[in-house]
């Protein structure tokens, strides 16, 4: 039998993260590692955890996150990073990407199946976005084309 995913979810709200264990924790090979409050205890946990997947929120304090996601991909980079937020904040998702994230979910649909779907797909190396961030990337990658041409 294959090794379980090894999962770590990061998520200021206490309620949030039982929710999303107690789902990944029923499908059949994730294993939950952890699940942390507090961005300033992540790299430290994810380091001595060796979670194949870190599920991060930068929904309520973006920096912190962003900071935290490239603290664990400097420090762990086997590990993979899915970042969740709120669909208006795109900016922060691809400068998540910038620092080392690996895929993305809408906070809210971490609490239904897309969350373990998402979790064994970043598990086999696929990148997952929304259309939406997809596409805010790809106008960012083309307008930094241009910037670049002038």
């Amino acid at each position: 039998m294959d090794d379980p995913i090894r999962v770590l979810i990061l998520d200021e709200d206490e309620t949030f993260r039982q929710r999303v264990r107690v789902l990944l924790e029923k499908a059949s090979g994730i294993l939950v590692v952890g699940d942390v409050q507090d961005s300033q205890q992540a790299p430290a946990l994810v380091h001595d955890a060796q979670p194949d997947v870190v599920l991060l929120c930068i929904a309520r304090c973006p920096e912190d996150g962003l900071q935290t996601v490239a603290q664990i991909a400097a420090t762990v980079p086997d590990t993979r990073i899915i970042v969740l937020n709120e669909n208006e904040q795109k900016d922060q998702v691809l400068e998540a990407f910038r620092r080392g994230a690996w895929g993305h979910l809408e906070r809210g649909l971490a609490l239904g199946p897309k969350v373990i779907s998402t979790v064994r797909a970043t598990r086999r190396g696929e990148a997952i976005l929304s259309p939406d961030v997809a596409g805010h990337i790809l106008d960012e990658v083309a307008r930094e084309k241009r910037k670049d041409e002038e």
